[in-house]
């Protein structure tokens, strides 16, 4: 692990991070062409850690976030092709709660969290979402769960009275 350089290695990236950041306009992304992770986020060393890019970006420019927010790349969600998540745009970013965050995006949990309706046009809300599935990250819709289980108990039924019918005949042949 790097061992931290001090506030006069610091300072000199801050420096380096204004100049960079005096070059943006609102339509331009300014990508970061240093480190990127594998997630697509730029990578800095500063203040003794390796920190985002766009969150020490954003530091230098305007100060510390407050703990309970985090950046979001708003760009991306508006026009995903014209943005990307190395981006260091100061213009480009914008502080949200995580949970705000998490829904402006693109993934399999920000879409299962905007959905209103299930697939048969149930509502996801209230007493027709299970509360242990919600703790696991699932939002099941309880009238469809019902319906499914009654047709696997019907079905069932239906293959015992098949079954003991051949069974009968069988028998009597």
């Amino acid at each position: 692990m790097q061992a931290h350089l001090g506030p006069i290695h610091d300072a000199r990236k801050r420096e380096w991070l204004l100049e960079i950041n005096a070059q943006h306009s609102v339509e331009e992304c300014q990508l970061w062409s240093e480190t990127i992770d594998r997630t697509g986020y730029g990578r800095i060393w500063f203040g003794g850690q390796w920190r985002l890019a766009h969150d020490v970006m954003w530091e230098v420019v305007n100060g510390r976030l407050p703990d309970h927010l985090t950046l979001d790349h708003y760009i991306i969600n508006v026009a995903p092709e014209a943005c990307s998540r190395a981006c260091i745009n100061v213009l480009h970013l914008e502080p949200v709660t995580s949970a705000e965050n998490t829904l402006r995006g693109r993934g399999m949990g920000a879409q299962q969290a905007r959905k209103t309706h299930c697939i048969a046009g149930h509502l996801l809300a209230g007493e027709n979402i299970s509360a242990a599935m919600l703790k696991r990250g699932r939002r099941v819709c309880l009238v469809c769960k019902r319906l499914k289980e009654a047709e696997r108990q019907a079905q069932k039924r239906v293959q015992e009275v098949y079954s003991h019918h051949l069974e009968r005949l069988w028998w009597t042949n």
